[in-house]
């Protein structure tokens, strides 16, 4: 799959040179690119691995905020706590 000529020569060419184009618009662009690409090159090979891939995504993001929030939270008590 990543050692075919249709990866190496189309579709991993196009995608770095749209990531290096959206250098402008910030890593937030670029991230996205490379989602979008992925989930493309996984379509292209098994639809049935994007669902997978979102729902995966969905969950971790969602730990992954309230990992940050209780971060956040010990940090703010620990100021309010040594003061």
């Amino acid at each position: 799959m990543f050692t075919t000529v249709r990866f190496l020569f189309l579709f991993l060419p196009i995608v770095f040179s749209i990531y290096w184009r959206c250098q402008k618009g910030g890593t937030g662009l670029q991230n996205a690119v490379l989602v979008l690409a992925s989930f493309l090159f996984y379509a292209l090979w098994d639809a049935g691995a994007c669902g997978f891939m979102y729902d995966t995504a969905y969950h971790l993001n969602g730990r992954g905020v309230a990992l940050r929030t209780n971060l956040l939270a010990e940090d703010i008590r620990e100021v309010l706590v040594n003061e």
